[in-house]
């Protein structure tokens, strides 16, 4: 049996507009921090010359456009290819020639810009040739720091992969240092049948089916707007603001995303592990009490009894084998349905440690 790293299949590309919307999410925050970078790094590297503060302006906004888009674009790719993700180092190498020519390719255009702009002012130490970048020690001071801070900035975007990106910004803000109430939807996922999966093929191979599963959940999750809270075992714990979900960012837009693309790499999963993966959801929504934790490792927990009521909908779907539950609070806030998306009705619920039944609905996927 295989036990080697599997990438993502050219298959689970998800579309262009997708894409550019999970870009525009960290463009902002990227394009500010190439900006303070060009300016502090020109200086340090003796590459600008006078104070000159309106041309480190325009220097630092251009290139805080081309470095700044090319990074959040480079950073959110939903697709890597399969030898890249088996071989870490190879990734590390490309990435580090990549930035290398957007930052040679970026310091040439801004001297370029910088002299049409300003002619006959020495305002850099550079000339408009590429064999300049090598031959000039400001320049090449500028092109080491440069990929220096391109380093940093990717500490940060995978730091923000661990943590997650919305509670990497609330960790570091404090945003949720005393605790706050918010509405939300809660939608929890599980692998249909993952006990008998996991004993046929044994637990290093499950977990590498596991990794696939989340790995196809990551672009329709992107792509909604959804914040993944935790994985437990096989199952996924995610989360919308209730105010936020709209027909594009909606939980029920990323159970389609997810089931169309998983449906896509069925003959990739069929090959490898003999079966492909079916999941089931319960949602529910309500007020919870959003509070950061912790000490030595801190986290943000959400409490309150619509997690613990999304949670026991999941487990209610394993009996009766349907795909999703959904009570009639978090229905209200997924109306109009998607196309494809059918309502069965459903009596009540009585959830396991709740005194009064809750109202419920079952969603069907075309």
């Amino acid at each position: 049996m295989r036990t080697t790293a599997v990438g993502y299949h050219a298959a689970t590309r998800y579309p262009l507009r997708d894409h550019w919307r999970r870009t525009r999410r960290i463009l902002p925050y990227v394009a500010t921090a190439w900006g303070a970078a060009t300016v502090a790094v020109s200086r340090l590297s003796g590459l600008r010359t006078g104070p000159f503060l309106v041309q480190d302006m325009m220097a630092a906004t251009l290139c805080a456009l081309v470095m700044g888009l090319a990074m959040s674009w480079f950073e959110t790719r939903p697709v890597r290819p399969g030898y890249i993700n088996r071989q870490p180092w190879l990734d590390l190498v490309l990435r580090t020639f990549l930035y290398g020519v957007v930052v040679a390719a970026t310091a040439l255009l801004t001297r370029q810009f910088l002299l049409a702009a300003y002619p006959g002012e020495s305002i850099v130490q550079i000339g408009p040739d590429v064999a300049d970048l090598f031959t000039n020690r400001a320049a090449r001071r500028f092109l080491f720091l440069m990929l220096l801070a391109s380093f940093g900035l990717n500490f940060v975007l995978h730091l923000r992969l661990v943590i997650g990106p919305d509670h990497l910004l609330a960790l570091f803000t404090g945003k949720y240092r005393l605790p706050v109430e918010e509405h939300r939807l809660f939608l929890f996922i599980d692998l249909v049948d993952s006990t008998a999966t996991a004993q046929r093929l044994g637990a290093l191979e499950f977990t590498h089916f596991k990794h696939d599963f989340f790995s196809d959940l990551a672009g329709p999750i992107a792509a909604t707007g959804g914040s993944i809270v935790q994985y437990v075992g096989d199952e996924v714990m995610l989360t919308w603001l209730s105010d936020e979900i709209t027909a594009e960012d909606s939980p029920l837009r990323f159970i389609q995303l997810a089931r169309r693309r998983i449906g896509r790499r069925r003959a990739y999963y069929e090959e490898r592990y003999g079966t492909v993966p079916v999941f089931r959801s319960g949602a529910h929504a309500g007020e919870v009490v959003v509070a950061e934790v912790g000490d030595l490792r801190r986290d943000i927990v959400y409490s309150g009894d619509v997690v613990n009521a999304a949670a026991r909908l999941l487990q209610s779907c394993r009996p009766e084998g349907c795909e999703g539950l959904v009570s009639r609070g978090a229905l209200a806030l997924l109306l109009p349905l998607p196309e494809g998306v059918e309502v069965r009705e459903r009596d009540g619920l009585l959830l396991r440690g709740r005194a009064e039944e809750l109202a419920v609905v079952e969603l069907e996927f075309g």
